[in-house]
C-alpha cells in the first residue's frame, strides 16, 4: 500500500525569502537589506542555511509597521516655557 502525503495549504508552509519579498512587493535584495537594517523584522527559522518565516509573523510585522506611531507625551505645567 502506498501512502499519500497530505496536501499542504500554501498558508501553512514556511515562506522563503522569495515568498516574503513577493508579499512585501520588494526585491529579494531589498528584503535582505531590510532584514539587516530593521531590528523589528521577524527573525527567520533557519532550515539548514536557508531562512524561512511563518506567514503569520510577516503579516503581523506588516500590520505593526502600518500602525501610526504613538503620540509623544504632552508637556504640562512649569516644564513648558514660553519665549517672549
Amino acid at each position: 500500500s502506498t501512502q499519500i502525503a497530505p496536501k499542504v495549504d500554501s498558508d501553512d508552509r514556511a515562506w522563503t525569502p522569495r515568498d516574503v519579498a513577493h508579499y512585501l512587493g520588494v526585491s529579494v535584495r531589498q528584503l535582505t537589506d531590510q532584514r539587516h537594517e530593521d531590528t523589528t523584522f521577524p527573525r527567520p527559522r533557519m532550515v539548514g542555511r536557508c531562512p524561512r518565516w511563518a506567514p503569520d509573523a510577516i503579516r503581523a510585522w506588516v500590520a505593526l509597521a502600518s500602525e501610526p506611531p504613538p503620540m509623544p507625551p504632552r508637556r504640562t505645567g512649569s516644564a513648558v516655557r514660553r519665549v517672549h
